[in-house]
């Protein structure tokens, strides 16, 4: 992708919980803006009906007053919704697990089933990498930038686990190799007799 860079965090920046965790939180900005446009309309809903009852009387308020209360109401609606929509994404030794912000597991991923950790800029998001987490069976699993806040560290860290799960995994193949392959035929004989 040309013109586009996935700067790698600062140092210090990623922190770690007590559990060796760490958690990204979700997006607060679409819920936060859709309530504030939401607010800005009711506030020139009311102006409008007060400058329409003075100039047109009681009567011709009704209309402003419904159109008003729907675009709020509607507004709120969405910001509910994407308040809902939030996720928490939490990598550590295991895998990934996304969650809601109630701390409901939505899904879990093992380090093990992870064959590949994708970012990739949708025309919608052209500053923040959407998350494509490829898996074992053939499926993937996206995380979408308006889910989670600070995506390029999220694919970032990732990366750095996984690669740490594969060498850990390969490190404890390897050593279980050389145990069954280390073991001298002839102890074996004499501890049979």
């Amino acid at each position: 992708m040309v013109g586009r860079f996935v700067s790698r965090p600062k140092p210090g920046r990623i922190r770690e919980n007590a559990d060796g965790e760490v958690v990204f939180r979700g997006s607060e900005g679409l819920w936060l803006t859709l309530a504030g446009v939401a607010a800005l309309v009711g506030v020139l809903a009311i102006w409008l009906v007060i400058s329409t009852i003075a100039s047109q009387g009681v009567g011709a308020s009704v209309t402003p007053i419904l159109v008003g209360l729907g675009i709020s109401a509607f507004l709120l609606l969405g910001a509910w919704f994407a308040r809902g929509q939030r996720r928490e994404v939490v990598l550590d030794g295991n895998g990934v697990t996304v969650r809601t912000r109630e701390g409901r597991v939505t899904h879990h991923l093992a380090w093990e089933q992870v064959t590949r950790i994708e970012s990739r800029f949708l025309p919608s998001h052209p500053l923040q990498p959407g998350i494509m987490l490829h898996c074992v069976d053939g499926t993937s699993h996206f995380i979408d930038p308006l889910q989670v806040y600070d995506t390029s560290t999220l694919v970032f860290e990732a990366e750095r686990r996984k690669k740490v799960a594969d060498e850990a995994a390969r490190a404890a193949r390897l050593m279980e190799h050389r145990s069954v392959g280390d073991a001298d035929p002839g102890e074996a004989v004499n501890a049979e007799t």
